[in-house]
């Protein structure tokens, strides 16, 4: 085999290396990439569900709130907690429509649909409570009607809430996992890809140093140099001997 031919192998050999190793990276990375958008979204998932419970509970201070402000005839703090009321409200809402725009698994989505009739039903309720401080009227049938739909929501967003924190946990383990994976994919490659290089690159020199004439065993045993090895030499070849 000629030397540009044996040159051409090495260098076939090294694209087919870097081929390689660039095909491990890119897969490697995609799939982490898909893991830590899974990631990203049961984190925004628990962050929507969090807030929304934040509201859940802010809705019954400002039932609270309305109440005594009725006890105590104070108007002004009646008009408050309505205005906190509506603005709580809203962003419950807001919070769980977030979670439903999210690519979440199908039983947690199914979860997050069936609570809306109770999450309306529960501000409906808190409404007509503070409707009822603001008119100075009975709220005790209200306020016992709202308990109730407060104890039956908090059910529902505490099963949610651990459908998403097992949703986060997974997600995590999985992105944890999955890095550990494609750093020893990584470094399987290029260890992989070193042997190969090292192999075809050992192969090219001993075949050139043959067809040279050279010592087949190099670089393991070194030649004699030496300048006395060197005159034997040129001694013994054909042009000293046709000379002599």
């Amino acid at each position: 085999m000629k030397i540009m031919h044996m040159l051409g192998v090495l260098v076939l050999v090294a694209a087919l290396a870097l081929l390689a190793l660039g095909g491990v990276g890119y897969n490697g990375q995609r799939g982490l990439l898909d893991a830590i958008a899974a990631q990203v979204i049961s984190s925004d998932a628990l962050r929507n569900h969090m807030q929304a419970d934040m509201m859940h509970d802010a809705l019954r201070g400002d039932v609270t709130a309305a109440l005594l402000a009725d006890s105590t005839k104070d108007d002004k703090a009646v008009s408050a907690a309505r205005s906190a009321l509506g603005e709580h409200a809203g962003e419950f809402r807001e919070s769980l429509a977030a979670n439903r725009k999210l690519p979440l698994a199908p039983a947690l989505r199914a979860d997050l649909d069936a609570v809306t009739p109770a999450l309306q039903a529960y501000i409906a309720s808190a409404d007509q409570v503070v409707k009822a401080a603001e008119t100075h009227a009975d709220s005790a049938a209200a306020y016992a009607d709202f308990n109730d739909k407060f104890g039956q929501l908090e059910t529902r967003m505490g099963a949610i809430s651990e459908r998403i924190l097992a949703l986060n946990e997974a997600s995590r383990r999985q992105a944890e996992q999955y890095s550990h994976r494609v750093m020893w994919q990584q470094g399987s490659a290029v260890v992989l890809a070193f042997v190969c290089l090292a192999l075809a690159a050992g192969w090219i020199l001993r075949s050139v140093f043959g067809l040279l004439g050279g010592d087949r065993n190099w670089p393991w045993r070194p030649r004699n140099t030496s300048p006395k090895a060197a005159w034997t030499n040129r001694s013994r070849s054909p042009q000293s001997t046709a000379a002599a």
